[in-house]
């Protein structure tokens, strides 16, 4: 038996906070947002906005650059951002270069 997800494709959000629109193009209102690590079915493409649906089923427009193909972490250790941003570092020195922030909720994969 086949459900309606399989055979919509699986892709991740690759930016901290991404906005999701109500429709294919940022001049549309704000439907919701995602976060980094976010994985959302795509059921439409159009222009350079795809159609998705969230885990926790928001649905709308995304632009297509802050998706990349879903890869399998399950063998990965992994955890939960649990403060509302937490900085990332190049080294394990705050001294370092700021590579990015990111927010509460944000799953991440430790290597």
């Amino acid at each position: 038996m086949s459900t309606a997800s399989e055979s919509l494709e699986l892709l991740v959000v690759a930016q901290n906070v991404a906005d999701i629109y109500e429709g294919p193009g940022v001049g549309s209102g704000l439907a919701s947002q995602a976060i980094l690590g976010d994985r959302v079915y795509v059921s439409d493409t159009q222009d350079d906005f795809c159609h998705v649906t969230t885990s926790d089923r928001y649905a709308g427009w995304i632009a297509a650059r802050l998706l990349l193909p879903a890869r399998d972490d399950s063998d990965s250790l992994t955890t939960t951002i649990a403060t509302l941003f937490a900085d990332v570092f190049s080294a394990p020195d705050a001294h370092s270069e700021m590579l990015t922030k990111l927010v509460v909720g944000t799953r991440a994969v430790i290597a």
